[in-house]
């Protein structure tokens, strides 16, 4: 029996033994999860931040340089303090900043404690491309923004988006918009129709969002400018004439009325100005012969612009209408020209008016933002009266010494345009202070005062110098 526990145990052990070396020959993999050992030093690339500006000022830098995510870390903070200052400066870029109302969503940010320090984690949401973003133009001053206003609406883009410290308004973009339209009738086609956003709306730094709506694709319009100009050209070629402007001027408009139609129906339905039809286009008029009010002034700028005579478009009303029209700057003064209606009514009765002359025609327009007009020189000076027919009446007219019938100045006699004189101009047009508007009633043109007939004032020859007056009284008593 003894024998036998002993074989057994011998057995036992030799199994054992066999069994050990077959488990240390299989290959064994074992996994088990990695728990990260807190460390007390950061990784060098995270951004360490002390302060609530800092923070601010790291997660928008995030922002800007679009990025979706983003780690930062913090040694100066406990936990609740630096959630609440984490929700107070997300707060702040998604409302005030710019960038932030411009282009993020959603920004979160979750706060860890390693040991030593804060890790916080930055997760962004955009609503716009980095590309949009990219293409965000910085501006400073008012000529570098018409300037980029001029090359995007030149070029036909649909959008531009400006960053500024300007402390302008939506209103005021719109106004730029359409003064840059006006002032540059041989660039365009017709109005852009556009919508302004601003981002944010309110604070010293906004960023502002421009769309444009042409009608038309960049190419086709592109096309068309350069028929236009290329048209203006041919016009000047054949029209401008004289040696004065004054006379230059009226060469152009006198072509303009004899090659363009004014289109009556068309200016019967014009509910605003900038309207997209040809017919209120330097297009419509030069190059389709199809005009109305706005058509014939802008014609005329472009014409005027290229032979570097001075020039704007008027947009006003005629009889409670809207209409348009131009005012030019001859010799230091300025005068009003209405080529549409030197079609309908005849060029002497629109052409070199005043501002008196023209309410008084039923014109009606933006003084604050317009030169006076009161030069002296008119049609019949220009024209000359070799050319120009006299009425009627002037033949039967005589001033109050009995003299030589009255006529309009003529070149060389009356009144001319004094060189030295000041300029009159005021406003926008040239940059100086508002226009000082006369007491009203201002629109009445006065008599003139003829001077008393000298003679009025003498004593009768008949009578003896030293004789006093006699009343009838005095008379009837004597007798």
């Amino acid at each position: 029996m003894r024998r036998i526990m002993i074989i057994l145990l011998i057995a036992i052990i030799a199994f054992t033994a066999m069994g050990c070396t077959a488990i240390l020959e299989v290959e064994r993999v074992t996994e088990r999860p990695h728990v990260r050992e807190p460390v007390g030093r950061p990784p060098d690339e995270q951004i360490e931040v002390s302060n609530f500006e800092e923070l601010k000022e790291a997660i928008t830098e995030l922002v800007e340089a679009h990025e979706l995510v983003g780690r930062l870390i913090s040694f100066a903070y406990e936990y609740e303090e630096l959630q609440e200052e984490l929700d107070r400066a997300i707060h702040e870029i998604l409302t005030y900043h710019p960038i932030g109302v411009y282009a993020v969503s959603e920004i979160t940010a979750h706060a860890t404690k390693i040991v030593a320090f804060f890790e916080i984690n930055i997760a962004i949401e955009y609503i716009r491309t980095r590309q949009q973003m990219d293409s965000i133009v910085n501006v400073s001053t008012m000529p570098a923004l018409r300037e980029q206003l001029l090359g995007v609406m030149s070029e036909y883009q649909y959008e531009a988006v400006f960053r500024t410290n300007l402390q302008i308004t939506v209103d005021q973009i719109f106004g730029e918009i359409i003064d840059i339209y006006y002032q540059n009738p041989s660039s365009f086609f017709w109005n852009p129709i556009i919508a302004v956003e601003m981002f944010p709306e309110t604070g010293e730094d906004r960023i502002f969002s421009i769309s444009f709506d042409f009608g038309r694709s960049p190419g086709l319009l592109i096309s068309l400018v350069q028929g236009l100009q290329s048209q203006i050209q041919s016009t000047i070629e054949e029209a401008a004439h004289g040696e004065t402007d004054a006379e230059i001027m009226l060469s152009l408009v006198r072509h303009l009325v004899s090659v363009v139609n004014f289109n009556e129906n068309v200016a019967r339905t014009v509910a605003a100005h900038g309207m997209q039809n040809h017919a209120g286009t330097a297009f419509g008029a030069l190059v389709n012969n199809d005009a109305i009010g706005e058509g014939f002034a802008m014609a005329f700028k472009a014409l005027s612009d290229e032979l570097g005579l001075e020039s704007r478009v008027i947009l006003g009303t005629l009889d409670g209408r809207y209409h348009a029209w131009n005012i030019v700057r001859i010799d230091g003064n300025y005068y009003h020209i209405d080529v549409s209606m030197g079609y309908i009514e005849g060029i002497e009765n629109i052409f070199l008016k005043t501002d008196i002359q023209m309410r008084n025609l039923g014109y009606d327009w933006d003084f604050i933002s317009t030169p006076r007009a009161q030069g002296v020189l008119t049609y019949e000076y220009v024209v000359g009266p070799e050319e120009y027919d006299y009425p009627e009446e002037y033949d039967d007219i005589e001033d109050a010494n009995n003299g030589p019938a009255v006529r309009p100045p003529q070149p060389g006699v009356g009144r001319e345009p004094d060189p030295a004189a000041p300029d009159p101009g005021q406003g926008a047009y040239n940059g100086a202070t508002e226009p000082e508007l006369p007491d009203e009633p201002y629109y009445e043109i006065d008599e003139p005062d003829y001077p008393e007939d000298p003679d009025d004032d003498q004593p009768d020859e008949t009578q003896d110098p030293d004789d006093s007056e006699i009343s009838e009284e005095d008379e009837q008593s004597e007798e």
